[in-house]
């Protein structure tokens, strides 16, 4: 990253999804000598390389989902969750001297790097670490150090002791001139110890590169601090790789002063570090740091991509950027990140670039933030994403548009066979039946009992209890299933015009036939027809009806023409057929012809506990009706329907869950006071309010119930069901107080 006061750049953490895109980098990761080790933020182990076995002694099956302090001693726990603190909150972690123990209990030295590994959110999810065990290493230099000190000791024997150290090692005078090399450091640049020693490496080393070689000897002799720098070499003749120095200052019995140096060869490490920041490139994700006190602003490198920013130049301060966003985003953006400063809050939204902004590279970013605390859990930053997904975003608005066209298609598709779904409603099944009472259970059973025989059904019970579905599905589980179900409402038709429905009629039957009409029973031929309301109809068309039923053959009105059909007969009523057969209404030999196979469909009272079933069915069927998305039902609204006896039974449930989801905010359904002790009276005003005045009532009267919170549980948002954000919006664009 790059602060806005300062030009150099800082490694920045990557995301973790795409470390596996990179096949040589996992090569690399698993075969590394030096530990490897990734967690959680919370420690627990997810991955541990053949490096790390060798070093603690645990197995990769051992120690994953543990936690990393089982290699920590006591006094290590409260250093290590030092360190994950700061990289949590940003920091990289980078050769750090850590005290550790192996499986076996053995102390060991080790210098510590540390990665946060960050999700395509931006946030830390978690730790990836790399150790490197520098536990003889630590003790080589004591004795090389103790050695030297020892007046005696022979040239000879030095030579010895330190061509012993595994790692590259080096002793410089005053001038930087080189005294001692052990043979891994001759090994390691391919240099000939003879032709070396007395030299500072001038002729073999790029001028840039050995200037500030000399530069850091010269602080280490003048303060007498450790130096640990990493840096780049190109010996002559030799790839460039990457090591980390550790220089010591000496000073012998004579004050005569002498610079040791450990070397590491880092190179495969930043290997994978700098493959890590290609993948930070490929997802397109920036990210920024802002201090709210100084209101100073670090960037990610890919950020400055993102705006055609030479990194070189200082970082626009936070207020100039309204100029890269669209109105409506930088309001949402500024008060996303106020809410963080001043309420500690994080957020997650979309933005879109102003179209005017010039040299922008992105036209959509998903931007995310969260508060940064102190130990007083005092805000003192925020910080954040952002990442492109101007691709993304055009490829779901295509999608969108194509999907709306698909839906505009399908409504015409349906408004054009209109005729045909009200005549031959084939769908219904049991999948239509909605529930798992008792009652309803054995109703299913008579229906898979009857259906496959040709057996005429007399259906029976209230209005709304739901006939029609039985009817439905008696069809559409027989052997006709695949031939029309046609429907006859014998209450809603004209007394003049039922014949003519049920049988047909000739050209010239009677005044303003004009052309011959095929009867509903001629369309059901081979199918089934359903009689409902069959206790309406009239006493002089029963006769008729009957002879079809026996005989299985009519008359067109006006015809000569006998039509043989061969029908299945459903009939339903609401009406008491016995009664009616009392009063001379209803035909005793036409009952018993009807009354084959009675079902009985029971009323919703005594089948309450399909109440939750049914208010889903009708959720999910009203949705997209009335312009809503109900998710979720209150315990309240179910208990509240389960206590009401339901004269109206099934259709009166659904006429009140359409009216509850019109007049219903938020995701969650409730019953407003209109619905009260069994009567949906609307209770209106002499004036009328517009909508959104209506709207502003109801966001008002939910701020005052929640004291003003909008966020969290129980909080105005989560009630109404909108996002913190959308809810914000509204109460500003309707001048809402939020503290009513």
């Amino acid at each position: 990253m790059k602060k806005q006061t300062s030009n150099k750049h800082q490694n920045f953490n990557l995301v973790s999804s795409e470390i596996d895109s990179f096949d040589f980098a996992n090569t690399i990761i698993e075969t590394n000598t030096d530990a490897i080790i990734i967690t959680d933020i919370d420690g627990v182990i997810t991955f541990w390389n053949k490096g790390a076995t060798s070093l603690y002694g645990y197995t990769s099956e051992e120690v994953k989902g543990k936690n990393i302090s089982i290699i920590y001693t006591k006094e290590n726990l409260e250093v290590l969750g030092s360190i994950i603190k700061k990289v949590i909150e940003g920091e990289e972690i980078k050769n750090s001297e850590v005290n550790v123990i192996d499986k076996n209990g053995n102390g060991l030295n080790i210098l510590l790097s540390i990665n946060g590994i960050r999700d395509k959110d931006g946030k830390v999810k978690g730790l990836f670490g790399i150790t490197k065990d520098i536990t003889k290493q630590k003790q080589q230099e004591a004795d090389l150090i103790a050695a030297i000190e020892i007046a005696e000791i022979s040239k000879m024997h030095l030579d010895n002791l330190i061509n012993k150290i595994g790692d590259p090692v080096f002793v410089k005078d005053e001038e930087s001139r080189l005294v001692r090399v052990n043979d891994a450091f001759c090994l390691l640049f391919g240099l000939d110890r003879d032709k070396i020693i007395g030299k500072t490496l001038a002729e073999d080393v790029s001028p840039e590169e050995i200037e500030s070689f000399l530069n850091i000897d010269k602080q280490v002799f003048k303060t007498g601090k450790e130096s640990v720098i990493e840096e780049s070499l190109t010996i002559r003749g030799r790839q460039k790789m990457i090591i980390s120095t550790r220089k010591t200052l000496y000073i012998d019995a004579n004050n005569k002063k002498y610079l040791i140096g450990v070397i590491r060869d880092i190179t495969d490490r930043v290997n994978i570090e700098n493959e890590l920041k290609k993948a930070q490139t490929i997802a397109r994700l920036g990210s920024w740091y802002l201090d709210v006190f100084t209101n100073e602003i670090t960037w990610s490198d890919e950020l400055y991509k993102m705006y055609s920013i030479d990194p070189a130049l200082p970082i626009p301060p936070y207020t100039e950027h309204v100029k890269y966003f669209t109105p409506e985003s930088w309001e949402v953006l500024s008060s996303s990140i106020e809410n963080s400063i001043n309420r500690g809050e994080s957020y997650n939204i979309e933005l879109q670039a102003n179209e005017n902004a010039e040299n922008l590279n992105w036209e959509w970013i998903s931007a995310q933030g969260e508060a940064v605390f102190d130990a007083e859990n005092r805000v003192i930053a925020v910080r954040g994403t952002a990442q492109d997904i101007s691709e993304q975003k055009r490829t779901r608005l295509k999608l969108e548009r194509a999907l709306n066209e698909l839906t505009e298609l399908k409504q015409q598709i349906e408004a054009e066979n209109i005729y045909l779904k009200e005549e031959l409603k084939l769908e219904g099944s049991f999948q239509e039946i909605k529930g798992s009472s008792k009652p309803l259970k054995r109703i299913l059973k008579q229906v898979e009992q009857v259906a496959e025989s040709d057996t005429t059904v007399l259906v029976l019970g209230e209005t709304g209890t739901g006939k029609e579905l039985i009817a439905k599905a008696l069809h559409s589980k027989s052997q006709r299933k695949i031939f029309p179900l046609i429907k006859v409402n014998c209450s809603a038709l004209p007394t003049e015009l039922i014949e003519s429905e049920l049988f047909g009629h000739e050209k010239g039957a009677f005044t303003g036939a004009i052309n011959r009409k095929v009867g509903r029973f001629e369309l059901a031929d081979k199918g089934t027809i359903f009689l409902d309301e069959i206790g309406d109809l009239p006493i002089d068309l029963q006769t008729r009806l009957l002879r079809v039923l026996q005989e299985s053959e009519f008359e067109r009105l006006g015809g000569e023409k006998t039509i043989k059909v061969d029908v299945r007969v459903v009939a339903a009523t609401n009406r008491n057929l016995e009664e009616l057969m009392m009063e001379g209404k209803f035909r005793q030999d036409l009952y018993y012809r009807l009354n084959v196979f009675p079902i009985t469909s029971p009323p919703l009272r005594d089948r309450k506990e399909d109440i939750p079933s049914l208010v889903n069915h009708f959720i999910n069927k009203y949705n997209n009706k009335v312009k809503n998305s109900i998710k979720s039902v209150s315990k309240n609204t179910i208990n509240r329907l389960m206590s009401y006896n339901w004269p109206g039974n099934i259709r009166e449930l659904e006429h009140v869950i359409e009216r509850a989801m019109v007049l219903n905010y938020g995701e969650q359904l409730q019953l407003g006071k209109w619905f009260v002790g069994g009567t949906a009276e609307l209770n209106l005003t002499d004036e009328f309010i517009s909508l959104e005045q209506l709207e502003r009532d109801y966001i008002t009267k939910v701020l005052e119930q929640t004291n003003g919170k909008i966020r969290g549980k129980n909080g105005a948002a989560e009630i109404l069901g909108l996002k913190p954000t959308t809810l914000e919006s509204r109460i500003k664009k309707l001048n809402i107080s939020k503290n009513r």
